[in-house]
């Protein structure tokens, strides 16, 4: 976990100093050293989480005819095979690091076909001082992040925000367009954020930036999923074989290693698979255990580290407090829903204490169909063609003890979502307040700037255009190319750099995604069970407790936690200002924003009528996201 940043053809005066600004705001990201490169308007900088050739490997780093310059955020796993198949090629190389493995790979191949070689995960800069061009990559999931802005003929880049922030070109303009999909679905949609001169730089891409000429994006690598019939036998043996290799390149490493152990499928099964195939002999692993049962995965978590035999830690989270989540909130450059960034934050601090590298589970549900929205949107989709739809759930309502309030609740939803086109029901499955709800929230100033502009017209994008796979891979493919790397990655990214630690994930493994392309629906859901062909793996191979067991998710209770300190902080954060004022410069309505707080602060059956308990003390989060942000930064509006 390193930290890059830099700018191409900017001849400010004043440009050392603002490469060292950009490069001390990523301090964090890289305790263990920091270096920089000035030529002619082009700076590279980069702050040093030391991982792999801890000797050697500072950066930035020179190729060996100091043709290439190269800064670099990541792991290259095949480091080793690149090398011997470069050195066949005549490279040379001066140091043991997989970082010059990159410009070495540009200069045979070429950007666009050594890109494709890299099995890892990275967002990289390169130099090249002979022909003044910068090449720029990111990995095919965005693992790693990466922003960037053109103003006035300059290029910024940087591995988070606050880097781009230090910049005097780039205004400090909030973007209505991403504060509009952050209410809906908790994150702006790439490449938007909530800054109007900063865009995320897409994953899969490489960027070629030239004097003189306009810059170059290109996409290297594109999910398609590919059918190959296959047994399930065989679909069993194969996944556990991709996997162990995968894990075989995650744990190369010069320094200890840890994991994350929820207690659900993905970590339980990724500390089985290392441990039993002694592909690591000592293995930490780490969970988080709240008072709370329903949220309370520590019993599972503890059983897996038995059978395995890992050193397990056990983090207890007992409430949170106002410092807290001012910290968690404020570390994101920009409003950030996901709540579940709380217990990741404890963790990473956590896992500080006793490793440097830590695998984790993620991208498992988005690969092998972790997700009920997954299971039923078929279904969902399908009600589009039922009879009298809405005269059903009319007479059902009458007799809600039919069904009970939560069974209508979500009956109601089912029949309303069946009623829109595929991007509509996509962003629906996803949101956290609806268009209808956002125009009875917000002032006029802010909807006229989003007006006729849905968030799932922009999630379109993003979602398989090939129907004859079905509805179910078409949402799987959506959750991988827009949730995974503008959710769940960047939650992992930003709470584990805060603490100096790095996180990998063998699930994204390119030969892992590969093989999960090719495998039927039918694999990953069955029936009323997903992520059907991982639990099989567990069942037959670990424990049939871990493998029947329920999806839990990595949240938080809290509207429990909510009492006291930390429910005045929250009430003064949302309500001490005047309109006009923080939040009140987009939203209008306080009348709206009370109840749900009032619901939030009582979090009784009665008040799911309409809304879950998720959703209900998950919109109270994204409300303080915002304001946190306003406070710390004063946006331009």
């Amino acid at each position: 976990m390193c930290g890059i940043s830099g700018f191409f053809n900017y001849l400010n005066p004043a440009g050392r100093d603002i490469l060292d600004r950009m490069n001390m705001s990523l301090s964090h990201r890289g305790p263990d050293g920091e270096g920089s490169f000035l030529e002619n308007g082009t700076g590279l900088a980069h702050r040093r989480l030391a991982i792999i050739d801890i000797a050697t490997g500072m950066q930035p780093m020179h190729s060996q005819d100091g043709r290439y310059v190269t800064i670099f955020n990541g792991e290259i796993y095949n480091y080793l095979e690149l090398r011997d198949e470069l050195v066949k090629h005549g490279c040379k190389f001066r140091t043991n690091s997989d970082t010059e493995v990159i410009a070495e790979s540009i200069r045979i191949w070429s950007i666009g076909e050594g890109i494709k070689k890299f099995r890892g995960m990275f967002a990289f800069a390169v130099f090249d001082r002979i022909e003044r061009t910068l090449y720029l990559g990111r990995d095919r999931t965005g693992i790693k992040p990466l922003y960037w802005s053109e103003k006035g003929g300059s290029l910024f880049f940087a591995s988070e925000i606050k880097a781009l922030l230090t910049i005097p070109e780039v205004s400090r303009r909030a973007d209505f367009t991403g504060l509009n999909d952050f209410l809906t679905l908790g994150f702006p949609i790439p490449p938007k954020t909530c800054w109007q001169d900063i865009s995320n730089f897409p994953p899969a891409h490489y960027g070629i930036v030239r004097h003189g000429a306009d810059s170059v994006l290109k996409r290297y690598w594109k999910w398609e999923i590919s059918k190959s019939p296959i047994s399930e036998d065989e679909a069993i043996d194969k996944a556990v074989d991709v996997l162990c290799r995968s894990l075989k390149f995650h744990i190369r490493s010069d320094v200890p290693l840890g994991a994350f152990l929820s207690g659900g499928i993905d970590s339980s099964l990724l500390v089985y698979l290392i441990t039993n195939n002694r592909i690591k002999e000592k293995l930490s692993t780490f969970n988080v255990k709240f008072p709370e049962f329903s949220f309370d995965e520590s019993q599972y978590s503890e059983e897996i580290a038995r059978i395995c035999g890992s050193n397990h830690h056990v983090i207890e989270v007992s409430k949170g407090s106002p410092d807290m989540l001012e910290k968690v909130l404020s570390q994101y450059d920009e409003p950030f829903g996901d709540s579940s960034s709380v217990p990741t934050y404890l963790i990473s601090a956590e896992m500080k204490k006793h490793v440097k590298t830590v695998i984790s589970g993620d991208g498992g549900d988005e690969l092998f169909g972790g997700y009920d929205r997954i299971r039923y949107v078929s279904s969902i989709y399908g009600l589009r063609n039922l009879p009298m739809k809405d005269i059903l759930c009319n007479m059902l309502s009458f007799n809600s003890s039919f069904l009970g309030s939560e069974k209508l609740r979500q009956f109601r939803k089912a029949i309303a979502f069946s009623k829109v086109g595929i991007p509509e029901l996509f962003c629906l499955l996803h949101s956290y307040f609806t268009e209808e709800e956002k125009i009875r929230m917000c002032n006029k100033s802010f909807l006229l700037q989003v007006k006729d502009d849905p968030t799932w017209s922009r999630m379109e994008k993003f979602i398989p255009n090939d129907k004859e796979t079905g509805i179910g891979n078409m949402l799987m493919g959506t959750e991988l190319n827009l949730n995974l790397q503008a959710d769940y990655l960047r939650k992992v990214d930003i709470a584990s750099s805060a603490h100096g630690i790095e996180v990998r994930v063998p699930f994204l493994d390119n030969e892992v995604i590969d093989f999960a392309a090719k495998l039927p629906i039918g694999m990953k859901i069955r029936g009323k069970e997903c992520k059907y062909l991982l639990r099989e793996i567990m069942r037959k191979n670990v424990s049939s407790i871990i493998g029947n067991r329920r999806k839990q998710g990595f949240g938080i209770p809290f509207d429990s936690w909510s009492k006291g300190s930390l429910s005045t902080y929250i009430k003064d954060l949302l309500f001490s200002q005047k309109d006009g004022e923080g939040i009140w410069r987009i939203l209008n309505n306080k009348k709206t924003v009370v109840s749900l707080f009032d619901k939030f602060t009582d979090p009784s059956p009665v008040n799911y009528s309409t809304l879950s308990r998720h959703q209900i003390y998950q919109r109270i989060f994204m409300l303080c996201g915002i304001q946190v942000w306003m406070n710390k930064h004063n946006p331009e509006l």
